[in-house]
C-alpha cells in the first residue's frame, strides 16, 4: 500500500482499463516519475493526476466517465508536441488519455479513403500511405507529431497550398464525448461536433479514429536553399522585399512553397517547386529567384526523400523530438498586412539591436494561401482562411525556463510587427499555442468563437475537456471572463468589480450573455445571484444600458471597463463618474450590431468642446450643473495631459483627436509630419531601447513661452529640459548658448500631447523624431563645466560601441553631465547637433517645499478647477519681480474674493500629497526617474557647429568698419553640408508640424477663452 497513491477514483480508472496496472499510472505512485509522459516544453512543467493508456475506444469512454465522476478535467495525448504541454492538460491535476496504442490503418482501394488511428505519428503515416497505393495527404513536416492533434487543430505543411490543411482531408471521425458516449461525426452525422473538431477538438472530446481522403503522390519536385549571411539592415530589407514580392503575387502557382528563416547567423530561404526541371527554370526566371549563383538546388523524384528533406530542415531548426525549454509565438498575415519597407526596417533594426536572452532564436515566415484559402472561414472551426503568410518566432534556452529577456524579446518583436501594419485583429495559429497570449481564444478562432462556445455549452457544459486556452461553455465563459452586457432599469454607477458593491448597486439585475456574434436585444437571462459572477477578477469589457426608455435606450460606457480603447475615469467632476447625472450618449441599440462593435463603439468628439463649469453640491463635492442636458463625454486632451483621465491606449486616443484638428498649412513651405508617419515613429520606439524625442512649444501663463526638449531614456519615461529661446539655429548668433532648465521626468506618452488649459497655456509639437547620441567633444565656446566627471569612468566596463543603444548612451552621458546628440526631426535641418552640459555651480538638488504653495493674485477671469498637471512647469524662471519665493516656477493662480467667476477651491489633501510625491521623485505618475534627474538644475544647450556641418573662417574687418581685430565666422562646409540659419519666432508664428496649428488655435479648439499669456518674450534673431 505504501507504493500506491490515494488518488480520487483510482478504483474506477483501474476498472476502466480492465485492472491492468500497466495501463494506468497515478501521481504519487513509486514509478510515477519514471512512467509519466514527458513535457515537450520544459519551460512549462505539468504533472497529471492520472495517466491512462487505453487500447480501444470503449476504454477511453470509461476513463472519461471516471474523470467526470471524480470531477477531473481530461485531455488526450497523441504525439505530445503542444508548445504549452496541453496534451498533458497544460496544468497540474488532469486526467490524460495517451493514444499511443491507437495505430489502426487501412486503405479502401476503390475510394482511396484511409482509416487512421489517432495515435499515429506523421512519420509513420507517410510511410503507410505510400505503401498502400502511392498515396499522400497534406500534413506538417515534423515526423514525431501525432495525428490526433494535428488533424484537429489545422495541419499546415509542404503540400498545404496544393491540397489544403490536414483537417480539410478529414471526412469522418470517431469521438468520445463528455457524457462517455461514442459518436461518429461527419458532414451528415452530428454536423456541429464535426464542425467543431475540425479546428478545436481538444475542447469537445477525444477523437480516436479518422477517415481521410488522400492524394496521388507528386511525380517530382525541385527543392532549393539560399543562404544570406552578411549585410546590414538595408541589405536584409532588400532581400526580404524580393522574397515577399514573389509570395505576394495573387496568381503565384500553387505548386510552389517557400519559407524564409531569420536567425543569429543570417537568413535562409528554402523553396519547393512541384514540377519538372524545365518548369522550375521557367518559374525561376519569371520571379527572379536569387539562387542562380548562391543556392543549393536538388531535383527529387522520390516522395519519401522529398518529405524527409523537409523534415530534416524542420528538425535542424526546431529540434524535433529533443525536449528543451523554449518560448514561441505566431501571427498570420493577410494580403493587406504584408510588410512595407518601413515595417521591414523596423523589424530588422529590432532584430539587430534588441537583447535576446538566447543565442538560439529564429523567426520563420511561411508562404500560405492557395488551397487553404478556398474553404470559407465559417466552414470549419479553423478560421484562418485569409492568411497568405505565417510568422513563427522561437527562443530556445536549453533546459532552464526561458529568462525574462527571451520572452520579452519575442513579445516585443511581435509588437514591432503588429504596430507597423494596418490595424486589425491579432490572429495566431492554434497549433503553435502561446500560453501567455491574452485573449488566446479570439486569436485562435476569431469569428468562429461564438459558435464554438454554443456547441461547448450543449455537449460539454461542465468543461470536462479543458486546457488553459480551450473553448469555454457560455456559462463558464461568463463566469470566467465576465464578458457581459448589463441591462438595468435605472442608471447605475458601477465603481468596483467586487461583488458586495455590485450587490448594493444592482439589486434587480438582468444579464444578457454574449452568446453569438450578433446579439438580439430580447435575449435575456436572469442569474439567481449576481454575487457569484460580479466578483470575477478577469473582467474584460462591459457596458451599462439605461433600459427604462424603451426603444430609446442609450449606451453609457462603464467607467471601469477594460475593453479595447476604453477609459478609466478618475476625475470627480465628470459625466462618466457622476452617480446621479442625466448625461447619456445617444446610441440606439442595434440588433444587427456585432457585439464587439457595440461594446467598443468609439465616440467622436466635436471640433470644439464647450467648457463645463463644476459647482459644489451640499457635501462640498464637485458635480454637474443640472441645466446641462447633453455633453460629449470623451475626455479632452487637457484632461489626459493633466492626469485627470487614465487612458488604456494613449497613442490611439490622442492620435484620433489630433486627426480632427489637422489644418491645411498656410504655406507649402511649412514642415509637416503626416499623422500616419507620426504614429509609426512613436510605435517604433515603444521599447526600452527607444530613442524618441519631442520639442514642445509651451506658451505658459507664468513662465512665458519656452520650448520643452524631451528625450526618451526608457520604455515609459523621458528626461526633460525647458529652453527659454528655443533651439539655436544660427551658427554665428551672439546668443548661441541657451539656458536649459532640467524639469520633471515625463511619461513617454507626453510626447504625443498637443493641448491647452488655463493653468498650463498652450502646447504644440514643434518638432519630433529620433535622437542619436554622439561621443562627447568639449566645446571651448561654452561656459565652464565640471570636468571632474569623465565621460566614461576608467574603472567601468563598457560594451563595444555598436552594442550600446542610444537610450543607454543617453543614460551614461546624463550621469556624466555631458550630452552630445544629433536630432533627426522634421523641422530641424539635417545633421542638427547640440550639446547639453552641466554648470558645476548648479549641480545640486533643491529643497522640497512641504507646505502648500503660495498663491498670487491676478485679475479676475473665468476658471475651471484643474487637477495637478503633468505639463512642464519647470520652465526657465520668470524675470525678477515675477519669481516666487519658493523657487517653484508654476505657482497656482488664486482669485480675489470679489471675483465673479466660480470660486477656486482649496486643493484636497490627497492632491497635495501627490504633489509632494512628484517633487520627491521628480517624476510624474506613470514615469520612473531611474536616470537620476534633479528638478531645476541648470544646464547649457548650444549648437555643435562643426558636427552640424559648419566650419570656421577667419576674416579681417573691412575698411571703415568699426570692428576691431580678426573675427571668426562659421560657414557651411563643402559638399552641401550645413544649413540656412533659422530662428524660433515664438507662439505668434510657430505652427505644429502635426496639425499646423498656432498656439491660439489650440486654445480655441480646447475652448480656453480669455487666456492671458505672459508678455515681453522676444525671439533671438541675432
Amino acid at each position: 500500500m505504501g507504493n500506491t497513491s490515494s488518488v480520487v477514483g483510482r478504483e474506477c480508472f483501474m476498472a476502466a482499463v480492465g485492472g491492468n496496472p500497466n495501463m494506468a499510472t497515478f501521481r504519487g505512485d513509486l514509478l510515477y516519475e519514471f512512467r509519466a509522459l514527458p513535457s515537450y516544453n520544459l519551460a512549462i512543467p505539468v504533472h497529471p493526476e492520472v495517466i491512462t493508456y487505453p487500447k480501444n475506444t470503449t476504454q477511453v469512454a470509461e476513463i472519461v466517465r471516471c474523470a467526470v465522476k471524480g470531477n477531473y478535467q481530461v485531455q488526450a495525448y497523441s504525439g505530445g508536441h503542444s508548445y504549452g504541454n496541453y496534451g498533458l492538460g497544460g496544468a497540474d491535476g488532469h486526467v490524460v488519455v495517451d493514444l499511443k496504442d491507437f495505430q489502426k490503418f487501412s486503405m479502401d482501394p476503390d475510394t482511396h479513403i484511409a482509416t487512421i488511428g489517432a495515435g499515429t505519428n506523421l512519420g509513420d503515416l507517410q510511410d503507410r500511405l505510400l505503401h498502400a497505393g502511392g498515396r499522400a495527404m497534406s500534413h506538417g513536416s515534423c515526423p514525431q507529431v501525432g495525428v490526433g492533434g494535428h488533424f484537429t487543430i489545422g495541419g499546415l505543411g509542404l503540400m498545404s497550398r496544393q491540397w489544403g490543411t490536414a483537417l480539410d482531408h478529414v471526412l469522418e471521425a470517431e469521438v468520445v464525448l463528455a457524457n462517455s458516449s461514442i459518436v461518429t461525426v461527419s458532414e451528415t452525422q452530428n454536423q456541429d461536433i464535426f464542425w467543431a473538431i475540425k479546428g478545436a477538438a481538444a475542447s469537445f472530446g477525444i477523437v480516436t479514429e479518422f477517415k481521410v481522403r488522400t492524394q496521388e503522390i507528386p511525380k517530382g519536385a525541385v527543392q532549393y536553399t539560399y543562404t544570406f549571411s552578411q549585410g546590414d539592415v538595408l541589405d536584409k530589407v532588400k532581400l526580404f522585399k524580393a522574397w515577399q514580392s514573389v509570395v505576394a503575387k495573387p496568381n503565384i502557382t500553387r505548386n510552389y512553397s517557400t519559407e524564409l528563416t531569420i536567425f543569429q547567423g543570417g537568413i535562409v530561404i528554402t523553396g519547393s517547386f512541384f514540377g519538372t526541371r524545365e518548369e522550375f527554370h521557367e518559374f525561376e526566371l519569371e520571379n527572379n529567384l536569387p539562387i542562380q549563383n548562391n543556392g543549393n538546388v536538388a531535383y527529387i523524384t522520390n516522395w519519401l526523400a522529398l518529405v524527409a528533406h523537409a523534415a530534416e530542415n524542420y528538425l535542424v531548426s526546431i529540434g524535433g523530438a529533443l525536449l528543451t525549454s523554449f518560448y514561441s509565438k505566431s501571427v498570420s498575415f493577410t494580403i493587406d498586412e504584408l510588410f512595407t519597407e518601413h515595417a521591414l526596417v523596423a523589424l530588422f533594426t529590432y532584430l539587430d539591436t534588441a537583447p535576446k536572452g538566447s543565442q538560439n532564436w529564429w523567426v520563420i515566415f511561411d508562404l500560405e494561401g492557395g488551397a487553404t484559402n478556398d474553404v470559407p472561414m465559417n466552414a470549419t472551426a479553423y478560421v484562418h482562411r485569409d492568411a497568405v503568410m505565417w510568422m513563427q518566432s522561437y527562443a530556445v534556452v536549453g533546459f532552464e525556463p526561458p529568462a525574462f529577456i527571451a520572452r520579452r524579446f519575442l513579445d516585443r518583436l511581435h509588437q514591432v510587427v503588429i504596430q507597423n501594419r494596418p490595424p486589425g485583429p491579432l490572429r495566431s495559429y492554434p497549433g503553435y499555442v502561446d500560453p501567455y497570449l491574452e485573449n488566446g481564444q479570439m486569436a485562435y478562432w476569431g469569428s468562429n468563437l461564438g459558435r464554438l462556445q454554443s456547441i461547448k455549452t450543449l455537449i460539454d457544459p461542465k468543461d470536462v475537456f479543458h486546457n488553459p486556452q480551450s473553448n469555454f461553455s457560455v456559462s463558464e465563459f461568463a463566469l470566467t471572463t465576465c464578458n457581459l452586457t448589463i441591462l438595468i432599469c435605472s442608471f447605475v454607477y458601477i465603481e468596483s468589480h467586487t461583488s458586495d458593491v455590485v450587490d448594493r448597486k444592482l439589486p434587480n439585475l438582468e444579464v444578457k450573455l454574449v452568446t453569438k456574434p450578433f446579439v438580439a436585444a430580447g435575449d435575456q437571462l436572469k442569474f439567481p445571484s449576481i454575487k457569484s459572477h460580479a466578483g470575477c477578477s478577469r473582467i474584460k469589457q462591459y457596458h451599462c444600458f439605461d433600459a427604462c426608455h424603451g426603444s430609446n435606450s442609450r449606451l453609457i460606457p462603464a467607467t471601469t471597463s477594460l475593453g479595447s480603447g476604453a477609459l478609466i475615469m478618475k476625475r470627480a467632476c465628470s459625466p462618466e463618474t457622476s452617480p446621479d447625472h442625466e448625461l447619456r450618449q445617444e446610441i440606439p441599440l442595434n440588433d444587427e450590431r456585432p457585439i464587439l462593435m457595440s461594446l467598443n463603439t468609439p465616440v467622436s468628439p466635436p471640433k470644439k468642446r464647450s467648457s463645463i463649469k463644476c459647482v459644489k453640491d451640499g457635501d462640498g463635492r464637485d458635480s454637474i450643473p443640472p441645466n446641462v442636458s447633453q455633453l460629449n463625454t470623451s475626455p479632452s486632451l487637457a484632461a489626459i495631459e493633466a492626469g485627470q483621465v487614465e487612458v488604456i491606449d494613449h497613442l490611439s486616443t490622442i492620435s484620433a483627436k489630433l486627426k480632427e484638428y489637422v489644418r491645411p498649412p498656410p504655406k507649402q513651405s511649412l514642415p509637416r509630419l503626416p499623422i500616419k508617419e507620426w504614429i509609426e515613429l512613436y510605435r517604433r520606439n515603444e521599447h526600452p531601447e527607444g530613442r524618441h524625442f519631442v520639442i514642445h512649444q509651451h506658451d505658459h501663463p507664468i513662465a512665458g513661452p519656452h520650448y520643452d526638449l524631451r528625450l526618451q531614456f526608457s520604455e515609459t519615461s523621458s528626461v526633460s529640459w525647458s529652453v527659454m529661446y528655443g533651439m539655436p539655429g544660427d551658427p554665428n548668433s551672439q546668443r548661441l548658448n541657451r539656458n536649459a532648465t532640467e524639469t520633471r521626468i515625463h511619461c513617454l506618452w507626453n510626447h504625443l500631447i498637443e493641448t491647452a488649459s488655463y493653468k498650463t497655456g498652450s502646447l504644440i509639437i514643434w518638432d519630433t523624431g529620433e535622437y542619436e547620441i554622439l561621443p562627447y567633444q568639449m566645446d571651448q565656446s561654452g561656459p565652464e563645466t565640471d570636468d571632474s566627471r569623465s565621460e566614461i569612468s576608467e574603472d567601468s566596463h563598457v560594451a563595444p560601441e555598436e552594442q550600446i543603444s542610444d537610450s543607454a548612451k543617453l543614460r551614461e552621458a546624463f550621469q556624466n553631465r555631458k550630452i552630445r546628440l544629433r536630432l533627426h526631426g522634421t523641422r530641424l535641418p539635417k545633421d542638427y547637433t547640440i550639446i547639453l552640459r552641466m554648470d558645476k555651480t548648479t549641480d545640486f538638488a533643491r529643497p522640497i517645499r512641504e507646505g502648500p504653495k503660495r498663491r498670487r493674485r491676478h485679475p479676475s477671469r473665468p476658471t475651471v478647477p484643474q487637477a495637478p498637471s503633468t505639463s512642464d512647469s519647470g520652465s526657465p524662471s520668470p524675470p525678477p519681480g515675477q519669481q516666487e519665493s519658493s523657487g517653484d516656477p508654476t505657482p497656482q493662480r488664486s482669485q480675489p474674493e470679489s471675483q465673479t467667476g466660480p470660486a477656486r477651491h482649496a486643493r484636497p489633501d490627497d492632491t497635495h500629497t501627490a504633489d509632494i510625491e512628484i517633487q520627491r521623485n521628480n517624476a510624474y505618475p506613470g514615469s520612473n526617474n531611474t536616470i537620476g534627474s534633479i528638478h531645476q538644475r541648470r544646464w547649457y544647450l548650444s549648437l555643435d557647429r562643426e558636427a552640424s556641418g559648419f566650419e570656421p573662417i577667419i576674416r579681417n574687418p573691412s575698411e571703415g568698419s568699426k570692428e576691431r581685430g580678426r573675427k571668426r565666422t562659421w560657414i557651411p562646409k563643402p559638399v552641401g553640408q550645413g544649413f540656412e540659419p533659422f530662428y524660433v519666432h515664438g507662439p505668434e508664428a510657430e505652427r505644429s508640424i502635426i496639425t499646423a496649428r498656432l498656439g491660439r488655435d489650440v486654445l480655441d479648439d480646447e475652448a480656453v477663452d480669455e487666456f492671458v499669456p505672459r508678455r515681453g518674450w522676444r525671439p533671438v534673431l541675432h
